[in-house]
């Protein structure tokens, strides 16, 4: 049996990559770093729980308004399109929404 192997390159402007991760300060994007944390209603990019791809959603609870000791520094959000109920997801995966990549 042989397997044909496809190699495809992509190519992007720097201006759709987004930075992701924790810096030495303990987490969280540069955009919300400078800006403390987003507010209630706030459109974000965030990890969808258990994959590695982020999707629109709007900040139900900042960290700051968590109460449940489990959730402890992170969001809750509402993801577009998903009729579960919210998700907690940590604050370093939560991103300002850029606003041109609808």
């Amino acid at each position: 049996m042989h397997c044909l192997l496809l190699h495809h390159r992509y190519q992007l402007s720097p201006r759709y990559i987004l930075m992701v991760g924790s810096n030495s300060s303990g987490g969280g994007s540069h955009a919300s770093q400078r800006a403390g944390e987003f507010p209630i209603g706030h459109v974000v990019l965030a990890l969808y729980p258990n994959t590695t791809c982020f999707y629109k959603a709007s900040v139900t609870l900042p960290p700051s308004k968590v109460r449940d000791p489990r959730c402890k520094g992170q969001y809750v959000v509402q993801f577009e399109d998903d009729n579960e109920q919210a998700q907690a997801v940590p604050a370093n995966m939560v991103l300002d929404h850029p606003g041109q990549i609808d």
